[in-house]
């Protein structure tokens, strides 16, 4: 489904960027049925952007939005694998999906000042031989003028970021959650909550039940007290908390959202309704304003009916359908645009 957008088959013949186009990135995937698509510029006004993209065998077309679309980079690293599933979603529920890679970040082909949303996706960034994340991590701590990036970008008022899976892993390493300030190593690594192997010594995929609790999180904002099956993939899920002052501060502060539940709906540490083990059942941490959520389960596995491999006859629930979590994208959007302008 495609959101806002109408697409122009005119071909251009002079696609020389003017001088007023405000930025240029090497490539975007969010185009449904698309390959091979090279953004050459963009032109953008309040009311109307235009996107001018050089298609694989299909010479260059003109894309217009009729007003101006949220733009969020879905970054990925070495070893990413839920990017495009990211993309998709990110895409149905109204926002603009750029693709963005680490390399773009360091080489300075893209910076997060052009985005209002950052999601740093799913996958084995660097194989996990460091340990989960550990290696994307460092790309970003070890790298003064990327983590300045970072920093900046977290401390904006206008923006939100999502971690998935390896993201959430990589949000921990830096600070992210439950971290305030700038965001990037407000606690000591040695305080720092983060995500460690799993309870069964297992890699985990399977379909949990979780629970969407009150809190902060702008992301689920009007999701509390639903229970909703989802899709986990992780060998590192379990939540750790080295302090037990900083545990008791994010849930005394109502920022562990999402936990993981029995068939009661009663909100369990027991394998195998927990698959990782995590203390209290936990599944999600973010940030006291709620602008940043980490969570090590996939919600963008699950935005489609077809995607969804169960779910109560009462909750009518249809193949073609939107999905239980893609309220959650839709969210992100509301906020980033309650924030125009301000």
């Amino acid at each position: 489904m495609i959101h806002n957008t109408i697409h122009f088959v005119t071909t251009i013949i002079i696609i020389t960027p003017p001088a007023s186009c405000v930025g240029w990135v090497k490539r975007v995937s969010v185009l449904p049925k698309t390959v091979n698509c090279f953004v050459l510029f963009r032109l953008s006004c309040l009311s109307l952007s235009l996107t001018v993209c050089r298609f694989g065998g299909m010479g260059v077309r003109v894309l217009a939005c009729l007003r101006a679309c949220v733009q969020v980079a879905v970054i990925r690293e070495e070893g990413t694998n839920g990017d495009r599933e990211m993309a998709a979603v990110v895409h149905a529920s109204g926002m603009e999906p750029w693709d963005i890679t680490m390399s773009d970040l360091i080489s300075g082909r893209a910076t997060l000042d052009e985005f209002k949303g950052i999601i740093f996706c799913g996958g084995f960034s660097y194989a996990d031989v460091l340990d989960s994340a550990k290696g994307w991590a460092a790309g970003i701590r070890f790298n003064a003028a990327v983590q300045d990036q970072f920093k900046a970008f977290y401390a904006r008022k206008d923006t939100f970021s999502l971690g998935i899976c390896n993201g959430c892993q990589l949000m921990a390493l830096l600070g992210w959650i439950p971290g305030e300030g700038d965001g990037v190593n407000v606690l000591n690594d040695d305080a720092q909550p983060r995500f460690v192997h799993n309870d069964s010594g297992r890699f985990e995929s399977r379909w949990s039940q979780v629970t969407v609790l009150d809190s902060p999180a702008v992301l689920l904002k009007g999701m509390a007290g639903s229970s909703m099956g989802i899709w986990v993939a992780h060998g590192e899920g379990k939540a750790h908390f080295p302090s037990a002052a900083v545990k008791k501060d994010i849930l005394d502060h109502n920022q562990a959202p999402v936990r993981y539940v029995d068939y009661q709906g009663e909100v369990t540490s027991t394998y195998p309704f927990c698959p990782n083990g995590s203390p209290e059942g936990i599944a999600a941490l973010c940030s006291k304003d709620g602008r940043h959520l980490a969570m090590m389960p996939h919600p963008e596995r699950a935005f489609l009916g077809w995607q969804v491999p169960y779910a109560p006859a009462s909750a009518g629930l249809k193949p073609k359908d939107a999905g239980p979590w893609l309220k959650m994208f839709q969210n992100a959007r509301a906020f980033l645009e309650s924030t125009e302008g301000k």
